[in-house]
């Protein structure tokens, strides 16, 4: 799949050595989904999908950018592109991947962008008690950083249930992994009358209790990147 990048053609490539890197985090990169990708600031490119590969060489935008696969933990997008006639192959970071119109598919994986909120197991009927839509306990952020539970339950529109996002299925929020350091596993197990007709627009993140729903890094707009769906 290809990708292109912004309106105004600008390409810098500093080329160290090898040929294979990947996206540093200090780079914001922004997928458009109509083939178009614009890039905020200097991307550096580096060996392996991790920060701490080796650094090829820094990109500016205006490059064409093909995506090859994505790593197993579906953090980081393996990229190619072309400069002075040389194939430079690295790793984009998913987690700057921002779209900017409702969806796309790429490698099988939807992404799509929300706002989300927090809500927290408490038997008023704003928070709609302890148990998902389908009796069972609900399971919060903070049990599973703690290891306690094994995916923390979200709510989203009932009407996605008819759109290949069955009870049960899983959610990757990289804004949250980047925030907690580490993979989370959400499942869209819940829903709620305020995300009726919302689509993959409205997300609810289920927490310990109201203090916690407070807080900024469950709040405003965040990635959904589902597989399969």
């Amino acid at each position: 799949m290809l990708i292109r990048l912004g309106l105004i053609v600008i390409l810098f490539f500093q080329l160290a050595c090898g040929t294979d890197g990947s996206v540093e985090e200090s780079a914001s990169l922004h997928v458009l989904y109509e083939d178009s990708v614009c890039v905020s600031d200097n991307l550096n490119l580096r060996s392996e999908p991790n920060t701490e590969a080796f650094i090829v060489g820094k990109l500016k935008p205006g490059l064409d950018l093909e995506v090859l696969s994505f790593s197993e933990d579906n953090l980081w997008a393996k990229v190619q592109i072309t400069f002075e006639g040389a194939r430079i192959t690295g790793w984009v970071a998913k987690r700057y991947l921002c779209q900017t119109t409702e969806n796309d598919t790429i490698g099988g994986v939807q992404s799509y962008t929300a706002k989300a909120t927090a809500y927290y197991p408490d038997p008023s009927p704003l928070e709609g008690g302890f148990l998902d839509e389908r009796g069972a306990k609900l399971r919060t952020l903070q049990a599973y950083l703690r290891g306690e539970v094994e995916y923390v339950s979200v709510a989203m529109d009932l009407k996605l249930r008819r759109k290949g996002v069955p009870y049960g299925t899983i959610v990757r929020i990289p804004e949250l992994e980047e925030h907690y350091g580490r993979s989370i596993e959400f499942r869209v197990v819940d829903n709620g009358g305020a995300f009726v007709d919302k689509g993959f627009s409205r997300i609810d993140i289920c927490v310990e209790n109201r203090r916690e729903s407070l807080r900024s890094p469950v709040n405003g707009q965040v990635t959904l990147i589902f597989a399969g769906i």
